[in-house]
């Protein structure tokens, strides 16, 4: 593969706001540089995270979608037992509670995909953000903020600024992103195993105590 050169230094802080508006911008369902060429989910080939590759077989249903493509792969390639027993409970319940009837209901752009603090850098020719190494498909634009979430590294300023120009989808909108954390805990698991295991397992915890007591309160 041959691609442009750029010369990079890190993020500045000050740089936040400019980062949540591009990104912003790229997630914008109104952008025809954004949208699916089919208003599906997914993509022409499958594309990697990590070293793990991902299944974009297109799918118009971002709930299916997610749940097979991303959660359910990776369970079942970790082949642990208590993983894959959670996993059932988080694909039967879970999932559907989150990723069904929820606004602005999702529309398929673009996304990096691996959007961690390493992926990250500026240009120093032009002073503003450069995003590199995708793992990119066209899924929910809030699918980006998982790992965000993950690793750390983002202010405040980016995720005011962000949510400036795309809303929050509502109800259990934390749950979802933490939904969405779950798979990059998944699949460092998958790769680097240790405590990567025990987080998945916290999170997925967390989430089926949070369906169950909103659907039994």
């Amino acid at each position: 593969m041959i691609s442009e050169y750029f010369d990079l230094s890190h993020m500045d802080s000050k740089l936040e706001r400019s980062l949540a508006r591009q990104l912003a911008r790229m997630h914008d369902p109104t952008n025809p540089a954004s949208q699916a060429p089919n208003g599906m989910y997914g993509f022409d080939v499958p594309t990697h995270c990590g070293e793990t590759e991902q299944d974009n077989t297109w799918e118009k249903d971002w709930m299916v979608f997610f749940r097979d493509r991303r959660i359910k792969s990776v369970v079942d390639r970790i082949g642990d037992e208590e993983i894959k027993q959670l996993g059932k409970t988080l694909c039967d319940e879970v999932i559907p509670f989150l990723l069904t009837d929820f606004h602005p209901a999702p529309v398929p752009v673009i996304i990096h995909g691996d959007l961690w603090s390493g992926n990250i850098s500026v240009n120093r020719q032009t002073g503003e953000p450069v995003l590199f190494d995708p793992s990119s498909y066209y899924g929910h634009s809030e699918v980006e903020l998982g790992i965000m979430k993950m690793f750390g590294g983002r202010t405040n300023a980016f995720f005011e600024e962000y949510h400036k120009h795309r809303h929050r989808s509502e109800p259990h909108h934390e749950e979802r992103i933490r939904l969405y954390e779950l798979y990059h805990h998944l699949n460092h698991t998958l790769i680097f195993g240790g405590g990567y295991r025990h987080g998945a397992i916290k999170i997925m915890n967390e989430l089926i105590k949070f369906m169950r007591k909103e659907t039994h309160s």
